[in-house]
């Protein structure tokens, strides 16, 4: 008497019914359950920057940029962060940061910048450089989760960040020349 009910009950949730047709249907619901799980993680978890997908729900742009130091150019790939937002978050949080990558901070206009170490694990080499792609400034080898303000020695367009000693390792100096689409010939 109460096996109608519950089949009428139990047909709502195809996951649940039995029999040959009702395995199916939950095989057919078992895979659209799948694809929407897979498809919600894949939006969650999806790395959204080249180099450590640690800053969620905030995407980098990703190029190629070269330091011209004499008759030596060094080519890195770097993240560029050409927001409010992306400038904030920055390299911040990472644990990580590849050898020949880096991140190139737009400010589209050049200014005065001040710039922190705040929840930045990394120490970091800041190299500044003005509209024309000519470092103004190097500022080597700075101190992790520092609070301290690390100014621009004039004003800037950019700043890039690059894991520390590369400047020194690769001899790269004031004067020196950075090739990227950002900077002017």
């Amino acid at each position: 008497m109460n096996e109608p009910e519950k089949k009428t009950f139990i047909s709502r949730f195809p996951a649940f019914l039995g029999g040959g047709e009702s395995l199916l249907r939950r095989r057919q619901a078992f895979r659209w359950h799948c694809f929407v799980i897979a498809l919600i993680t894949a939006f969650i978890g999806m790395p959204v920057s080249a180099f450590s997908g640690e800053s969620p729900g905030i995407v980098f742009e990703v190029s190629e940029l070269t330091i011209v130091h004499g008759d030596n150019r060094y080519h890195f790939r770097i993240e560029v962060a050409n927001t409010g937002l992306t400038r904030q978050r920055g390299l911040m949080e990472r644990r990580h940061l590849d050898a020949n990558a880096g991140m190139l901070f737009d400010y589209g206009t050049p200014k005065q910048i001040h710039m922190w170490m705040k929840n930045t694990f990394i120490p970091l080499d800041m190299v500044f450089i003005d509209k024309f792609g000519k470092i103004i400034g190097i500022v080597a080898n700075t101190t992790p989760l520092s609070t301290k303000v690390i100014a621009s020695p004039g004003p800037v367009l950019a700043v890039l960040e690059l894991n520390a000693g590369t400047a020194a390792r690769l001899s790269i100096e004031i004067g020196d020349r950075i090739v990227h689409e950002l900077f002017q010939p």
